[in-house]
């Protein structure tokens, strides 16, 4: 690999996001030849799978993936149908990304927090592969009851699926199950939890090419004060959804539950004035883009396959992620 090239540099998008910006930068994105395009779903914002069906429409070989949806907002029957969908229209080129979802998010969404995740998870991966393989599924579950279920999968290959998800138990799952995992949080958290899912996997009697290891988050090319706030309002979401064991482990823990409180109240604005510039370093991939990318570097070298790139990407995103093409 060159010294400059940063294999599997992905884009990030979220449903948040408007359709017209996400079309020109997923178009940039497949025209330089980045490896997939993750679309994140804001719940209280636009549906994911329409989403991405916009977005596979204006690609030609990109890869593209949910990261993530959830299967306590969602019936897995739709989640396969929809999967199985984007894999006709891209011809093969989506993977699925599954996880709990944000509690706050999911809590507003669905009028109660996500209980027992660990066996939802399990059974999700596990229903899902069935149908993905076109076997005929009945199944009385926790989140999924289904009765002859199947779906029509000619000339479609199983989605990967990719699990979003923080806490030792999850992650452990994680590397038994999953093809791969998106990580987000500090930065040193990344490489405990890398370690976590790859023991994980090798206890399960796999290799570690077995899973992908991703790592998405935020991501800011900084030329401006505006640069720096939008990192920061990143940066208070991904601190949100840490689990309560990583945050005790943070020097800025007062903060993070700070955060977090906002965050249930939806005082989002409120949460990022929180938010350091230590928390900016330790959550976020900041400053030009040579300086980033040699970061990135390091992260490569500590075993991670693929890195996402953004939102937010900083005052000229369309620039930055052109500026990107050197990398790929």
């Amino acid at each position: 690999m060159d010294d400059d090239r940063i294999l599997n540099l992905s884009l990030g998008l979220t449903t948040s996001m408007p359709l017209d910006k996400s079309r020109k930068y997923a178009g940039i994105a497949d025209d330089i030849g980045m490896y997939r395009i993750f679309v994140g779903e804001d719940l209280l914002s636009r549906e994911v799978f329409t989403y991405l069906t916009i977005i596979a429409l204006q690609t030609k070989q990109v890869r593209l993936a949910t990261g993530i949806t959830s299967p306590y907002v969602r019936n897995i029957a739709t989640i396969a149908s929809n999967s199985i969908g984007l894999q006709r229209i891209t011809g093969n080129r989506f993977d699925i990304g599954i996880g709990p979802g944000g509690i706050p998010e999911v809590e507003k969404f669905t009028g109660q927090k996500p209980i027992r995740a660990l066996a939802v998870m399990k059974e999700t991966t596990f229903i899902l592969r069935k149908i993905f393989n076109g076997e005929t599924v009945s199944y009385n579950g926790i989140k999924s009851k289904l009765e002859d279920f199947k779906l029509d999968v000619k000339k479609t290959l199983p989605p990967k699926i990719y699990y979003g998800v923080r806490g030792e138990r999850l992650l452990s799952l994680a590397g038994r199950l999953s093809d791969g995992v998106i990580f987000s949080g500090p930065k040193d958290y990344l490489l405990r939890a890398k370690k976590n899912v790859n023991e994980a996997a090798a206890n399960a009697g796999r290799k570690e090419k077995e899973v992908n290891n991703v790592i998405w988050n935020c991501f800011v090319n900084i030329k401006n004060e505006k640069d720096v706030m939008l990192a920061k309002l990143v940066v208070a979401t991904i601190a949100s959804s840490l689990p309560e064991k990583e945050v005790e482990r943070q020097a800025s823990a007062d903060r993070i539950v700070t955060i977090k409180n906002d965050f249930s109240k939806g005082n989002y604005g409120e949460a990022s004035k929180h938010v350091t510039d230590d928390m900016l370093t330790n959550f976020c991939f900041t400053g030009s883009l040579d300086e980033i990318m040699e970061e990135v570097k390091k992260f490569s070298k500590a075993g991670f396959d693929e890195f996402v790139v953004g939102p937010p990407f900083g005052s000229n995103p369309s620039g930055t992620i052109k500026a990107l093409e050197s990398f790929v």
